[in-house]
């Protein structure tokens, strides 16, 4: 199935299963799913009032993906098609999050990974790869918000199947 039109969600939308094809997904209102499947080419982004309350956020495709919004709500990143490479990925989220899963392909970026949550944990279930040279390939935030010392949340947690692999001289930072 494709789709090479852009798609702009300007109003809020809630449903259990909600599914996006397109070129560039914009996201501009708050948008509440228990399961969000996009396929996105270009680009996927969310404005300041685009807040997402997702609890498996499942993305196919080569786009620059920017879901920024501290407010954000997301339980499980998985990152689906075993073709699937994004251009880039920053990600935030207030709780908990998991990225990969059980079905998930490893996450794969050609370009920089950041994924901050502001209090919460953060559990990697699959590798992630990024093929950047620079200082900062990856970066792994858990409770960017916290204090030093707070004992409740700010962990970052391996599974067995977690790696980290960037491009010559890239770094990856875990906070």
């Amino acid at each position: 199935v494709g789709n090479t039109s852009d798609i702009t969600l300007a109003q809020a939308l809630e449903a259990t299963t909600i599914g996006l094809i397109g070129d560039t997904v914009t996201i501009n209102d708050a948008l509440t799913a228990d399961r969000l499947e996009v396929t996105a080419a270009s680009g996927l982004t969310q404005s300041a009032n685009g807040d997402l309350d997702v609890a498996d956020l499942r993305v196919r495709g080569t786009a620059a993906v920017d879901l920024d919004q501290a407010s954000n709500t997301i339980d499980l990143w998985q990152l689906r098609g075993s073709t699937s490479q994004l251009a880039s990925l920053d990600l935030q989220t207030t709780g908990d999050i998991a990225i990969g899963g059980t079905a998930a392909e490893p996450l794969r970026s050609t370009g920089a990974v950041t994924i901050e949550t502001t209090t919460g944990n953060i559990d990697v279930d699959s590798a992630v790869v990024s093929d950047s040279t620079q200082p900062e390939a990856i970066t792994i935030n858990a409770g960017r918000d916290k204090t030093a010392g707070d004992v409740d949340g700010g962990d970052i947690r391996l599974a067995a199947g977690a790696a980290f692999t960037v491009g010559s001289g890239g770094q990856v930072h875990l906070f």
